[in-house]
């Protein structure tokens, strides 16, 4: 039903910018004049999903506002003089991607990369009392009622530190949405880096490399990394400030947010493929 109102509210809202703009011009002479239609963002973003439901009335959403928005195009074309030059640009396209949420994380713990801590004692400090009793939705709304952005981001980040044995680790996932990340715990850099600069560093490097490429989809078995970019390599940098490695999901993949690629050793749960 919101997808419904919003598909309504997009259409309205693309006819009353091009009415808008066409007064505009009509009122008086401009050297430069900047219209953007962000509706063809929105709904590809919100109408995305219902690509593949022919038998969903929201299937043809995006053309609806992709049409709307040319129709009004043409007639702010038509109503400017021949001489006009006119530039239009598009930002972004879009394609199926999945947040990787928890999947590169999941890659390195599960194949050895990072480390989780030894077990310790249960702490009944309010805050980890809290985040073993609530659920993580319970946790999300209130942390973002009562804490400030960057009291939420502390909390991230201690969480983040404390969720890892560095002393053992030799690769770990840098927190993303849609990009899997992968840093290496470098000595000399990291503050508890044990990996050494130089060959080990390269052979480290070269096997994280050879088993994302064995990740699977578990719909059509077909690779599902596309490609991994060292920046190493791209920036001429040895070992470089940035992540050591980045990944992307292969294009077409049969990977759904409820089955993720499988590892090369074992299952791997998660949200969705590396990307």
């Amino acid at each position: 039903l919101q997808d419904r109102v919003l598909h309504r509210q997009l259409l309205a809202r693309v006819a009353k910018k091009g009415a808008l703009v066409r007064n505009l011009l009509g009122r008086e002479h401009y050297d430069l004049m900047v219209v953007v239609f962000t509706e063809t963002h929105s709904g590809g973003h919100q109408f995305w999903k219902y690509r593949h439901d022919a038998n969903s009335d929201l299937h043809h959403a995006i053309r609806d506002v992709y049409q709307a928005t040319d129709r009004e195009l043409g007639q702010l074309l038509a109503q400017l003089p021949a001489e006009t030059n006119v530039i239009i640009t598009s930002s972004v396209g879009l394609e199926d991607y999945y947040p990787t949420g928890g999947l590169t994380e999941a890659f390195c713990r599960q194949l050895g990369y990072q480390v989780a801590p030894a077990p310790g004692p249960v702490s009944w400090k309010p805050l980890d009392v809290a985040r073993r009793v609530l659920p993580e939705s319970v946790r999300v709304s209130l942390s973002r009622r009562l804490l400030s952005r960057d009291q939420r981001e502390q909390l991230m980040a201690e969480q983040f530190r404390r969720a890892t044995d560095w002393t053992r680790t030799t690769a770990f996932a840098i927190p993303t949405f849609y990009a899997g990340l992968i840093r290496v715990n470098l000595r000399g850099r990291e503050p508890q880096g044990i990996v050494a600069p130089g060959a080990e560093y390269e052979a480290l490097l070269d096997r994280l490399e050879v088993d994302l490429r064995q990740l699977t989809d578990p719909v059509t078995g077909a690779p599902a990394v596309r490609d991994i970019s060292r920046p190493g390599r791209l920036f001429g940098q040895s070992p470089p400030a940035a992540p050591k490695c980045s990944s992307r999901s292969a294009a077409g993949s049969g990977s759904s947010p409820t089955q993720p690629p499988r590892p090369p050793n074992g299952s791997c749960s998660s949200k969705g493929p590396p990307t």
